[in-house]
């Protein structure tokens, strides 16, 4: 006797737990693998039996566990269309980080947005050297910096740091 495949009524999705991986194509590996140890601390791992010039970093907790991998693979598509992805988000701890990454985006010449609040969170936006747009956004909702800080880190809300007048998150 044939089974029957599940009707819809009773399937039961998996649940995903977490983010295994992001693939990106770009032109260059090297430099990309670059732009996400300089800026956001990824680990690049070398990759012993790839033949191609596929790298791979690491963002890891501070037990050292693999939060997810970020994998660079060279050949953007025809005319660098950037198929479906509008950006992804990596979090920080802090309001100081997130400054932090929007000077050193500054610094180094690079597309970003002024930090914002939106939906309730501090936010910049850096574009990668393919043009890839990642986030970098403070960790916990109502912006209190989460963890052991050190005395003025301590309690920063929305309240105490506003964006400057006129600040529209305008790309630089």
């Amino acid at each position: 006797m044939q089974e029957s495949p599940a009707s819809e009524n009773t399937f039961r999705p998996a649940r995903a737990f977490g983010i295994n991986h992001i693939c990106l194509r770009v032109r260059d590996t090297q430099r990309s693998a670059a732009f996400y140890s300089g800026l956001f601390g990824l680990e690049e791992i070398a990759e012993q039996d790839r033949t191609d010039n596929t790298r791979a970093c690491l963002l890891r907790d501070e037990n050292g566990q693999v939060l997810f991998s970020l994998v660079l693979v060279e050949g953007l598509p025809p005319d660098d269309y950037l198929a479906g992805l509008d950006h992804f988000s990596l979090e920080v701890a802090s309001l100081k980080d997130v400054e932090r990454l929007y000077q050193q985006a500054q610094h180094r010449g690079l597309r970003a947005t002024r930090p914002r609040v939106y939906e309730g969170r501090w936010q910049t936006f850096i574009f990668d050297p393919d043009g890839y747009k990642v986030e970098a956004c403070l960790r916990e909702e109502g912006c209190r910096t989460p963890g052991p800080m050190s005395g003025s880190d301590q309690n920063l809300t929305l309240k105490s740091h506003q964006p400057a007048q006129g600040n529209t998150g305008d790309y630089e």
